[in-house]
């Protein structure tokens, strides 16, 4: 006989039946009858109660649940979600059945999150959500909201371009490392020093690199220094930026020192000759044309000779006194005149400019020069075409212009 009873509880119902009585092992040893038979009355005693849950609200619950988990299985065998933050991790990490893969970015990228959904946190971190079919998105809220540290990237120095400059007084070398770069924790210090040094080869004193490195004026936070150099040659300079991670990087700049080359045209003219002088002065009078520049009158020197074998030693003091004659000559001015010529150097015996001219007493003994001609056809040979003169150096030859240069490779 079968029966329909209520179940336990407020507004539960279950159906339950039983089919005879339970042998000693607990079974039903019956057969089991239908649940129309019952009609209300209790279960014979020794018979076996089964029941089935008919409670409408928590059915409801349950099977929503079972949804949501039906539909993440069925999800999570087909998707897998990937991440890119521009570094390259040792590892990977999965959660159940969805795998984080990172994706290594171009080292030289700043790092940061494709697509991120919640942007930058700051100090080299940023916070990111997985990137999910739509349809996986209620279990990826859950699940994959979190921060991750961005590996470090070395700073990139930049020591700035080559530089070729002229030894001054007044040079000063300024070094220019403020294009350097750090993608992340900016830089924390700058510091230069000098690689090397290779002087010019008119440089008696050159520097050690040692010497040079001091000369530099800066603080190592300032990306520029500066630097009086004082002696020509080729100096190679090397920038150390480190970033706030302890991460350096360095970068070498050539700066090349020409030595001074000054040049300077000096016009040179003389006193005036007069009517019969008895003295010729040869003492040159010095007109620079633009100035003297790092020259002087010290700077040049001349030398007098005659075609008579009388050399400089015999006219130390830039004259020519007709009253030498017997000094000069045994007594009486030779005929045809001597040729006379004064030629200019520098202090190194460059040879400058000269000229020539002829000058003699007519008669020999009367004490004045009443023959001064220039040298019109350069073959110290006096001769009729020869014009006489009254000033040096003669009209016909070419202005006299000295022209001094010099090098100077270092300053003290």
């Amino acid at each position: 006989m079968t029966k329909i009873r209520n179940c336990p509880g407020s507004g539960d119902s279950k159906i339950g039946g039983y089919a005879g009585p339970v042998d000693g092992h607990g079974r039903n040893s019956g057969t089991r009858k239908s649940p129309d038979a019952f009609s209300g009355a209790s279960p014979p005693a020794g018979s076996a109660c089964f029941s089935v849950n008919t409670c409408p609200q928590k059915r409801k619950g349950r099977s929503a649940v079972s949804f949501i988990l039906a539909v993440f299985l069925c999800f999570s065998l087909f998707f897998t979600y990937e991440i890119e933050i521009g570094s390259v991790f040792n590892n990977f990490q999965t959660i159940g059945n969805v795998t984080e893969r990172p994706v290594q970015a171009p080292a030289a990228e700043p790092v940061k999150a494709k697509e991120p959904w919640f942007g930058t946190l700051g100090d080299g971190k940023f916070q990111w959500r997985d990137i999910v079919s739509a349809m996986a998105l209620p279990f990826a809220v859950f699940t994959s909201c979190k921060t991750e540290d961005a590996a470090n990237q070395a700073p990139t120095a930049d020591a700035g371009s080559n530089q070729n400059v002229t030894l001054a007084s007044n040079l000063t070398v300024t070094l220019n490392g403020t294009q350097s770069t750090d993608p992340d924790d900016g830089i924390a210090s700058y510091a230069w020093t000098c690689l090397s040094y290779t002087k010019h080869a008119d440089v008696l004193t050159p520097y050690t690199k040692e010497q040079v490195t001091a000369l530099i004026t800066a603080t190592d936070t300032d990306g520029k220094v500066t630097l009086a150099l004082r002696k020509a040659g080729t100096y190679t300079f090397q920038l150390t930026v480190t970033d706030k991670s302890d991460v350096s990087a360095t970068s070498n700049v050539t700066v090349t020192v020409n030595p001074l080359e000054d040049t300077r045209d000096i016009g040179v003219t003389f006193a005036p000759l007069g009517i019969n002088p008895t003295v010729i002065n040869l003492t040159p009078i010095y007109t620079p044309v633009n100035g003297w520049g790092s020259f002087g009158a010290s700077d040049i020197r001349f030398e007098i000779s005659d075609n008579k074998d009388n050399d400089n030693s015999k006219f130390t003091d830039g004259k020519i006194d007709a009253s030498k004659a017997l000094e000069l000559y045994n007594g009486t001015w030779p005929w045809p005149p001597p040729l006379f010529i004064q030629v200019f150097y520098d202090n190194d015996d460059n040879k400058l400019g000269e000229y020539s001219f002829f000058a003699g007493d007519r008669w020999g003994d009367a004490g004045y020069f009443d023959r001064i001609h220039e040298d019109t056809n350069n073959n110290m040979v006096f001769g009729s075409e020869d014009q006489a003169i009254s000033a040096l150096p003669p009209p016909n030859a070419s202005p006299l212009v000295l022209q001094l240069s010099k090098t100077t490779a270092e300053l003290p």
